[in-house]
């Protein structure tokens, strides 16, 4: 995947570590990035389907990032976003950028590879630039 085709979550993550916020904040962007990947995606595939999506793209993720693992408590039919924010607010905020994107490339990945790239990018469009993550988790200026 070339540098236009990846989305720019990264670099807003990235953005928020690099402005200050801490990993509490950079969870909920990451947190707020899958509430609206849900949104997106729920009248088009269900919410079982894209809870299996989010769920395959942990487990993939799980390789770089074992510390991600699922609660197994959890409901094996949601999401579990609560467990995702806990497990990135609970790590420095380098660690939940790394992981955050991580995950959220490897949904797109794993999602491209299923309905191919162009339709993935269109359903997707708010994780291209210009995105910026939620006004109430943007790091306040110094």
């Amino acid at each position: 995947m070339t540098n236009q085709e990846r989305p720019a979550v990264a670099e807003a993550l990235a953005r928020l570590a690099g402005g200050g916020a801490d990993a509490t904040r950079v969870a909920d962007a990451v947190a707020a990035t899958w509430q609206q990947i849900e949104s997106a995606l729920t009248p088009i595939i269900g919410a079982h389907g894209v809870t299996a999506l989010y769920r395959r793209s942990l487990h993939l993720t799980l390789r770089a990032h074992p510390w991600l693992a699922d609660d197994p408590a959890d409901d094996p039919l949601a999401m579990n976003l609560g467990t995702l924010r806990a497990a990135l607010a609970g790590r420095s905020a380098d660690d939940a950028v790394a992981a955050g994107d991580t995950l959220l490339q490897t949904f797109h990945d794993l999602l491209a590879s299923l309905i191919g790239a162009p339709l993935s990018r269109r359903l997707l469009h708010f994780m291209w630039p210009p995105f910026e993550p939620a006004a109430d988790i943007r790091p306040t200026p110094s």
